[in-house]
Order: C-alpha cells, then structure tokens, then sequence
C-alpha cells in the first residue's frame, strides 16, 4: 500500500524532582517538494502550564516570513535578526494554560501560530493538473450513473456516495503525506484515498458528469490565520456545486447537502482563487416539532401526532430506506410509545421530513399508594454534557442551531385525576430560550407544551453560563406528571 511505509517515533521524557527543568531539542528533516513551501502551524499550548515558550524560526535573509496567530488573545511578541544569509524569528509566549479537556469542544480551537513563505494562498496550495486525469473505467461510470439518475439531485447523490462510502478513506493529513496526491488511476486502483484526494476525484467525476464544481480548502479550526498561507492549516476538502446550492463531502455519507459540521468556517475556493466563508445554518433549517392528541388511560396511552424532522434532524438515507423505521426511533426519543404506525407520509426529501403517526404505549408509571405519574417528556437535539461544567475554558460547538418543540392535547381517563404537574418555566436570552407549561382546558383536557430554540452554533466560554441558565431547569430531575386514581 502507499502510506505503508510511513513511521511515528515518539520520545518520552519526563523530570523526577518537583521543579525539574525539561529542555527538549530536536530537528525533523522532510524531503524536497513534501510542502510547496516552507511552512506550519504549531500549536502552542500544551496538556500542562506553560511558563514560557519560545520558538525560533530561521529562513533566508531575502524571503518573508508570514505568521499569524489563532486561538487567543495575547500580543505576539516577535524578534527578528538578520544575521547574514540568514534571517531569525524568535516568539515568546508566556503564561499558556493547559490544553482544556471539555466535552463538546470544537477541533482545533486550540491556541496556534502559523508561519509560511508562500506570498499568498494561491501559490500556497498548487493544483497538480496530472493527478486530476480521470481513468476510463471511472468516466464509464459516471456515464452510466448519470442515466441512471435523471435529475441534478439524484446525481450528485450517486456521485457522492460513489466515492464517500465505495472508496475507504484514508485518515492521513497533509502533515504525514505532504501537498501531494496520487494520479486518479493509482486511486482508483487502490480503493483509498486522502481527504485531498478524494476531492480531487469527485471534482473530476462530477466534471464527467458535466456539473460545474468548486473545490474548497477547509480551514481544521474555526479560522485560516491570514495571512500565513500554509496547507497545515487545512483539515477537509469539499466540493461546492452553486446550481445546486449544495456542498458536498467526499469523505462521508450526506444526508442533506450542507456543511453542518464545519459551518461557518474560512475556506480557500480554488475556482475562484479566494477565500469565502462556509455558509451558516439556522433554526429554522434545524427542527423538530411534533405535535397532536394523546388520550391516557391507567393501562396506556394512544393518539396521533404530526412529526417534522427537518435539516440535521433529518436523516434523509435512513428515511428513504425505511420511513416507518426513522419516524419510530424519532418518537421513541421522545414519547414513551411502544407501537407506531405511519397513517400518511406527507413529505420526504433532503431537507425535511414530515408524518402523520397513530401510537399506543404505557405512559404512566406505578409511582405508589395509588398514584401514576409520567416522566419528562424529551426534547431531541440536547444532552447534559452542554451544561455538566459550571464554566468552560473552550468554546461549545452544537452541530448547527435548531429548534425543538411538543405539543400535546392531553385528555385524561375519568378516574385519573391531576396531582402535579412539572412547574411553568420561561427562560429566555440572546442564546435562544427554553419554556414549559402546562394548561388546562375543558372538560379535562390539558394541554402540554415545551420548546427549545437555540440561535448559535458556537457558545463562547464568556457566553457559557448564558447556557447554563437557559438549560439547566430541563435536566433538573422531576415527575412530568402525576395523577390519582380516583377509586382508590
């Protein structure tokens, strides 16, 4: 195989005496043409404190060095000495804290600096026109498939899925493999590739298939650190089709054609030869609402209720294989409901999914001396790591903003009566706001409601006890509800 023959060494070193000093020394060799140029990212902080940290650069007295800062807020304090054919960079940096270890973080907020020579982006990261020649055998594919699927969609999800799920992936990044890619043919062959050469080879399928692409140099974290122009800042590489309005990843399977995951983020559009911004998803995009009747009765309860998964609650490949299956494991989530069935399939397709749903399961639980209660019913879309730490060192990364709601006309058998009920809550906020109530109506009928929206992907650590407030009263434990029997 290709990357076979590549080796990791790591040395470990470490002081017995509290105090003890670590100097750690040591030079790495690449070989000629591993990188376009000379460049990196180095990421400064460490799983310790760290007093002091000094890092010196050296490159030849008639070139720049670029460098740029991300992840904190401090100065650079930077030194630069030309001492005859060479030029020195020296940074310091001083009272880093150690690397936080919280659950939800986003890759690569870690605090860096990067350095190139490269004067821009486009010289940065040159396309090697050779490698992008696609082999017979592919294009025949891309042929048939196009038959195959008539419409623009349909297509780019056989194309997708020909390379994203047919191709394995390999995990390698450009540090260990180097600004370069395989001919598509050796690809092929292989039946693996690297992020970048996966791009590559569904940029050259869809060519094939004659839709117009774009391909987009992902940044690894929130942000490129301008203007240092190093692929080391690069994580994935992903294909943008404007007609479609649809980016798409070669490296997993898509339900929905958005970039959920990396929203938001820099990114370098080698069409345009600029940098471009990966698009923000919202609320709206992201829901989940369901809604209708349940009648309760001490042995169960039934109903029908009208679900909507939609945006990164719908997951459209489950849902076409098996709608029944998707709506039941969304409910379940949800409602304590044992049997479902799908009385009408209103809407499926890539952006949403909508249902009408008939249902029957045992809501209340014995709760002793003669009561029945029902425990909270769920939201989708939340966990408690998002509030398990009283503050945050590193930002919060949702998958996207959404939104969640239930609505439920409750109506109670004759012998049940209401005890309690869980508390009215309203909390709201510039993240979004979390409510709960619980009203009556006529004739014995009460009407169950509750709603989270959130607005932002990314919570600040500054923004974090704002989440907490917001969200704390839905995972506090209690009874959702609880009722008597009257004839006992």
């Amino acid at each position: 195989a290709d990357f076979t023959h590549l080796r990791e060494l790591v040395g470990t070193h470490s002081g017995l005496e509290r105090g003890a000093g670590i100097d750690l020394k040591y030079r790495i060799h690449t070989q000629a043409g591993f990188l376009p140029d000379f460049s990196g990212r180095e990421i400064l902080a460490r799983p310790f404190p760290v007093d002091e940290y000094a890092l010196e650069i050296r490159v030849p007295a008639a070139r720049q060095l670029l460098f740029a800062g991300g992840g904190f807020d401090g100065e650079i304090v930077t030194e630069i000495v030309t001492d005859g054919p060479i030029k020195k960079y020296a940074f310091r940096f001083s009272g880093l804290a150690p690397l936080p270890r919280e659950p939800l973080a986003p890759a690569g907020c870690e605090p860096f600096l990067a350095f190139a020579l490269a004067p821009d982006w486009a010289a940065a990261l040159p396309l090697a026109e050779a490698s992008q020649v696609l082999p017979a055998i592919l294009a025949a594919k891309v042929d048939r498939l196009k038959g195959e699927n008539p419409t623009l969609p349909e297509l780019l999800s056989a194309l997708q899925k020909a390379v994203a799920v047919e191709i394995r992936n390999c995990d390698l990044g450009i540090e260990a493999t180097g600004w370069r890619s395989r001919p598509l043919e050796r690809v092929a062959q292989s039946n693996y590739a690297t992020r970048l050469e996966k791009a590559l080879l569904l940029g050259a399928m869809l060519k094939q298939a004659g839709v117009d692409a774009e391909m987009l140099a992902v940044a690894a974290g929130p942000q490129l650190a301008v203007p240092a122009a190093s692929p080391l800042q690069l994580g994935e590489f992903w294909l943008k089709v404007p007609a479609a309005a649809a980016y798409i990843d070669p490296c997993r399977e898509q339900h929905e054609f958005f970039p959920y995951a990396l929203q938001g983020r820099d990114a370098w559009n080698f069409t345009s030869r600029s940098l471009e911004k990966l698009p923000v998803a919202s609320g709206e995009q992201n829901l989940m609402d369901v809604s209708g009747k349940v009648q309760l009765t001490a042995e169960g309860a039934s109903g029908t209720v009208a679900v909507t998964a939609g945006g990164m609650f719908n997951r459209y490949n489950e849902a076409a294989a098996d709608h029944g299956k998707f709506i039941t494991a969304i409910l379940k989530r949800i409602l304590p409901v044992e049997k479902i069935e799908v009385k009408k399939l209103l809407e499926l397709t890539r952006r949403q999914t909508r249902a009408e749903v008939a249902f029957d399961g045992k809501w209340l639980k014995d709760a002793g001396a003669g009561f029945l209660s029902v425990d909270t019913l769920l939201l989708p879309g939340l966990n408690e790591n998002m509030v398990i730490l009283e503050k945050r060192e590193s930002p919060l990364a949702l998958e996207a903003p959404f939104r969640a709601s239930l609505d439920l006309e409750i109506e109670p058998a004759p012998e049940l009566k209401l005890e309690y009920a869980a508390p009215a809550l309203e909390r709201r906020n510039k993240l979004g706001h979390f409510t709960r109530s619980l009203a009556a109506g006529k004739n014995g009928v009460m009407r169950f409601s509750a709603a989270v929206v959130l607005e932002q992907g990314a919570v600040s650590p500054q923004d974090y006890p704002l989440l907490r407030e917001l969200l704390l009263p839905y995972f506090a434990p209690d009874f959702g509800l609880v009722f008597k029997i009257k004839n006992e």
